[in-house]
């Protein structure tokens, strides 16, 4: 079927963005998409930046959801960054998208590439299609390679949502949230928010805030909480030597920042004791701290030895994706 017609605004937008793209200074080192997305020192990253964009862009096009976007290395060093995908259901891209990412960020004819691939993916476009959903974690570099983002999103009129601070976790769930239709389900009785709804594709979406994440796993957690109290009662004594009294290994990251600490205890019924929360100084980030240092080391991180007596304890990586406890 000729889709020319249906796509031709589409072409124009694309030769906009071949034209802004040109004009941009790249060091055409090959890149691939890994398990964990695209990685590399954040300062060699804006090429990836501006090429992931447009992908995203086309992706979302194509099958006519949201699609997420999150800037994180996740555990390596502070200099470092990347870029991962959150896709449908919040989920990995399919290895077929994975290619087709790292053909056009490596693309030495883009206009050309881009075209291709839309002719193979996109069956018709209307103008203001799309939605990227953007966050990224403390590192250095990440504001200004959301920056790149933002304005390739910005010449192709592709709506987008930027929730800057987020953990990995956050993110795809958010990502998760805007492609559902919800009025009366699980997450709305989870979440004692009723009238909690949100429009069709490309209608009016509801601002959907960074603290519902907190506030579904929270409810969660009272929901098991209640449970431990009412078999406590039955067996007419305590299950345990429970205690609600945990230290939290921050590893100077994302959920270090005073708005995450604070929605883990507005939304959980425990007594947190925050470690490693410096999310200022971006050369401490997973120094010494966070789940890969504890896993790969088998040492307990930084900040801990003043923690007398030693009780419970858990340790976020730098994006907060993992969790090892100790």
């Amino acid at each position: 079927m000729d889709t020319t017609n249906k796509l031709s605004n589409l072409y124009l937008k694309i030769k906009a963005f071949a034209q802004y793209d040109s004009e941009l200074s790249f060091d055409f080192e090959h890149i691939s998409y890994g398990t964990a997305g695209f990685r590399n020192k954040g300062n060699k990253l804006n090429k990836v930046a501006v090429r992931l964009a447009i992908a995203t862009f086309i992706r979302s096009i194509s099958i006519k959801t949201p699609i997420g976007i999150v800037i994180s290395a996740s555990h390596n060093p502070s200099d470092d960054n990347g870029f991962k995908i959150a896709d449908l259901e919040g989920k990995m891209l399919p290895f077929e998208w994975e290619l087709i990412y790292e053909e056009i960020v490596n693309s030495k004819n883009i206009e050309k590439t881009l075209t291709k691939v839309i002719d193979k993916t996109v069956d018709n476009y209307q103008d203001g299609e799309g939605k990227i959903i953007l966050g990224y974690d403390t590192r250095e570099s990440s504001p200004f390679l959301c920056s790149l983002i933002v304005k390739v999103l910005s010449i192709v009129n592709c709506p987008f949502i930027n929730y800057d601070y987020v953990t990995t976790p956050q993110l795809h769930f958010l990502v998760f949230l805007l492609q559902k239709q919800i009025k009366d389900d699980l997450l709305n009785k989870v979440l004692n928010k009723r009238d909690f709804s949100i429009s069709d594709q490309y209608g009016t979406y509801v601002d959907i805030g960074k603290d519902l994440y907190f506030q579904l796993y929270g409810n969660i957690f009272k929901v098991f909480n209640d449970l431990y109290d009412k078999i406590s009662n039955i067996k007419k004594k305590q299950l345990s030597n429970y205690t609600n009294e945990l230290i939290i290994d921050m590893g100077n990251g994302v959920a270090g920042l005073k708005s995450i600490r604070c929605l883990l205890q507005e939304n959980f019924d425990l007594k947190f004791d925050f470690i490693n929360c410096n999310t200022e100084e971006f050369n401490l980030l997973n120094v010494e701290s966070g789940a890969e240092f504890v896993q790969k080391y088998f040492l307990l991180p930084k900040s801990v030895d003043n923690k007398s007596p030693f009780g419970k304890m858990c340790s976020y990586d730098g994006d907060a994706d993992r969790i090892i406890y100790l």
